[in-house]
């Protein structure tokens, strides 16, 4: 079973990201409030907005107004 990787930069025109989590299972937004959550039920909250998903890398990639 392949799943994402969550990755986070910190502008939109940064091509710099940063792994913020691996094995991600579930993605959850709420305004600018996104959860990721693992495989294994781990969690992270990013506040910002999600910048691209990828299916065929399993990629994900969420812009952080926070960093």
């Amino acid at each position: 079973m392949c799943l994402a990787k969550a990755y986070i930069r910190s502008k939109a025109d940064d091509p710099e990201t940063t792994l913020a989590m691996e094995n991600v299972a579930m993605v959850e937004v709420d305004g600018d409030q996104i959860r990721v959550r693992s495989l294994f039920g781990d969690a992270k909250v990013v506040r910002g907005r999600i910048a691209s998903i990828d299916f065929s890398e399993n990629r994900l990639v969420l812009e952080s107004v926070d960093a």
